[in-house]
């Protein structure tokens, strides 16, 4: 078996090491994105416990935070199913880590 170096994309990493980096950037105090809050705790574990939130969590100030996560071709149905799951929540901060999203013209 050969071994080849993996590319330095995001591609290269799987589902879960990819919801691990999302989930740690979010912890970082200077993300370099002004008015993004910083992550506190977990109140679910990262990944395959809720069907369309990926990170659910505290920030800092108390706010809960919402994370979905694709690198998939259908960005935008995950991020209309990550806006449909916090319809309950009140005031959630609704994160979307994936490819660019098209804006509807």
């Amino acid at each position: 078996m050969e071994k080849k170096p993996l590319p330095d994309k995001v591609e290269s990493l799987g589902p879960s090491q990819l919801e691990t980096l999302c989930e740690e950037y979010l912890r970082k105090e200077d993300k370099g994105i002004e008015g993004l809050p910083t992550l506190d705790y977990l109140i679910a574990s990262v990944g395959r416990q809720l069907k369309d939130i990926d990170i659910a969590g505290m920030s800092k100030d108390g706010r809960i935070i919402l994370a979905q996560i694709s690198y998939s071709s259908k960005s935008e149905e995950k991020f209309r199913q990550l806006e449909n799951a916090s319809e309950d929540i009140q005031q959630a901060i609704l994160l979307y880590f994936g490819k660019e999203l098209k804006k509807n013209e």
